[in-house]
């Protein structure tokens, strides 16, 4: 009987312990305190199907109240129709849904300590287990990225790990950041990306360009061409032109680059046909069967035989 009555009172304090905080100001003072990151679910507790669905899923699950608690301070920010609702709660919860833009629930909002936005997540059929995995996985990836930032390392892994992880997180102040660094550092990786954002976004990269040419590296070329023709294919309408800067690339290449090349000849292919071009279309099948590995060539071979169909 005392065994049982020690287990009863264990639930019972365990089940007080996990509680979604009303009050977000209690939340963050309590953040600042431990540095615990917030966790605000944003829901329609009496209407809103998605969100019961979302508590008798995953945030009411054993599994994620056991973890939870630990980890993170949980404020749920409710907009109930039908239930009485404190008038200062509702004002609070209507400024907070105006903070962060909510527009739809249910809504889960990760916040730092100092409450900036690591990330939102809206629903999804998953486990208790899964969700407090996927929020710690982010949080973990978060203080990387804030780690790293503090002092931004010289070398291209670390350099190249953090801006994939910015990326990730879509911090984009944080890609500007360490894209400047890499690119100050002449790292062939960053400079190939400020020009693919500068050709994106229609700025003038002709200097650039011109730069990254001089490089022996057949590689940054390839990567040159390809964003080259990822851009006309986006403006132009004449495959012919579209596809120059591939056809120049394996003018110089093809005897150097075989991984890529047989990519490249299936992509001349699809545009001469295209451009009803099929003796080009055919020449260019041919090329990419016979380069490529014997995993795909199956799947160019079909290609290559509806060609030579269309042309008996």
């Amino acid at each position: 009987m005392r065994r049982l009555l020690i287990v009863f009172l264990f639930l019972s304090s365990f089940a007080s312990a996990y509680s979604w905080e009303a009050d977000y100001s209690k939340a963050v003072e309590a953040s600042r305190v431990d540095q615990k990151p917030l966790l605000l679910f944003f829901t329609g507790s009496d209407w809103s199907g998605l969100s019961m669905k979302m508590k008798n899923e995953s945030l009411d699950s054993d599994a994620f109240k056991e973890r939870i608690i630990s980890n993170f301070h949980c404020v749920e920010v409710d907009f109930p129709l039908h239930k009485p609702f404190a008038t200062a709660v509702r004002k609070q919860n209507e400024a907070l849904k105006s903070r962060f833009s909510v527009q739809e629930y249910p809504l889960l909002v990760l916040l730092d300590s100092n409450q900036r936005e690591i990330m939102r997540f809206g629903y999804f059929p998953q486990t208790g287990e899964q969700l407090v995995r996927e929020l710690l996985h982010v949080v973990s990836q978060d203080s990387e990225l804030t780690a790293g930032l503090k002092v931004l390392p010289k070398e291209e892994e670390a350099l190249c790990r953090l801006y994939q992880l910015a990326q990730v997180l879509s911090r984009c102040d944080a890609e500007e950041k360490i894209l400047s660094t890499g690119v100050t550092l002449d790292i062939p990786f960053f400079q190939l990306e400020q020009y693919r954002l500068f050709v994106e976004e229609g700025g003038d990269a002709t200097a650039l360009r011109e730069k990254l040419l001089k490089s022996e590296d057949y590689q940054v070329h390839f990567t040159v061409a390809m964003i080259d023709f990822q851009e006309r294919a986006s403006t132009m309408s004449d495959p012919l032109e579209v596809i120059k800067p591939l056809e120049a690339y394996l003018e110089r290449f093809a005897d150097k680059d075989e991984q890529n090349v047989w990519r490249i000849e299936m992509m001349l292919a699809q545009f001469y046909l295209d451009a009803d071009e099929w003796g080009e279309a055919l020449k260019h099948a041919e090329t990419a069967y016979q380069t490529a590995p014997k995993t795909f060539q199956g799947e160019i071979k079909n290609s290559l035989q509806y060609i030579q169909g269309q042309l008996r």
